[in-house]
């Protein structure tokens, strides 16, 4: 594994919904390989792409099926925890020294891999990477607006039943969704501070992406990449990002309250990183 101790990887986490496929196109312009072979782009989901390689997302949708079924989603079920079996964390390191075989950097994306992360997915990746050529960068956007698209994505879904499901009962699925935003940071928060002071890992978000980055190009630059510098605002598209089903619902106040604390929370970090 030593082999790869001279390589770069840039990681982006962050629950979905939060700018992190744009993110990763912006990386990739710039010229980090993030591989050729990815899910195909999604109508309802992301039209764009989500740059995600097919072989790893695919042993990580099987532990994230153990608990997202139509079944519990129709249950309105909150986001359970789940582990990787002894198995995949074997095959893990395999498929990724097998995308690292003939890179000098690469970037890896996955938004569910950041609700399992800290416990079991941080190790794996430091022991094949070595960690001080492991870039983490944690996108996120503001809850409101990751609500606002996951009960879009959910009006619209292809399974009728969910969406009778969710035009029935509004607010248990924006506020299931709320609980999963702050489950999903929670996370990451507690990485972050788990890891300090290590300072490649870095929270951002797609609007001081748009305002600054050649900030950020700068500091990519300074850990290592080899990348050529792309406005990220001239890749953007604001009518995507921004689709609303317009919907009417109401949070829960105590959860509210704490979504407002954790998302002052990664404005302080981010503002902290750069």
């Amino acid at each position: 594994m030593d082999k790869n101790y001279e390589k770069k990887v840039v990681v982006i986490l962050g629950m979905m919904r939060s700018g992190t496929s744009f993110l990763a196109s912006w990386l990739r312009f710039q010229g980090i390989d993030f591989g050729n072979e990815f899910i195909a782009p999604n109508k309802l989901w992301n039209e764009e792409g989500f740059f995600e390689e097919i072989e790893l997302r695919k042993v990580l949708e099987k532990v994230k099926k153990r608990t997202d079924n139509l079944f519990n989603r129709l249950l309105i079920n909150k986001i359970c925890k789940v582990n990787l079996y002894d198995k995949e964390k074997q095959l893990i390191p395999i498929i990724i020294n097998n995308y690292l075989k003939n890179k000098k950097q690469w970037g890896w994306k996955n938004p569910f891999a950041s609700y399992i992360w800290k416990d079991e997915l941080d190790s794996i990746f430091k022991e094949v990477v070595g960690e001080k050529n492991l870039m983490i960068i944690v996108g996120f956007r503001d809850f409101n607006s990751v609500v606002d698209s996951l009960m879009r994505v959910t009006f619209f879904s292809k399974h009728f039943l969910l969406r009778v499901h969710c035009k029935l009962f509004p607010n248990r699925y924006a506020n299931k969704f709320l609980d999963m935003w702050i489950k999903y940071n929670s996370s990451l928060l507690v990485f972050f501070e788990d890891n300090q002071p290590n300072n490649n890992i870095w929270f951002l978000s797609t609007i001081y992406l748009n305002n600054n980055s050649k900030i950020v190009y700068d500091k990519l630059v300074n850990f290592g990449f080899n990348i050529e510098y792309t406005e990220s605002s001239k890749l953007f598209k604001k009518e995507l990002f921004g689709r609303s089903a317009n919907i009417d619902y109401k949070f829960n106040p105590e959860l509210f309250d704490e979504a407002t604390s954790i998302l002052n929370k990664l404005k302080k970090i981010e503002s902290s990183c750069f």
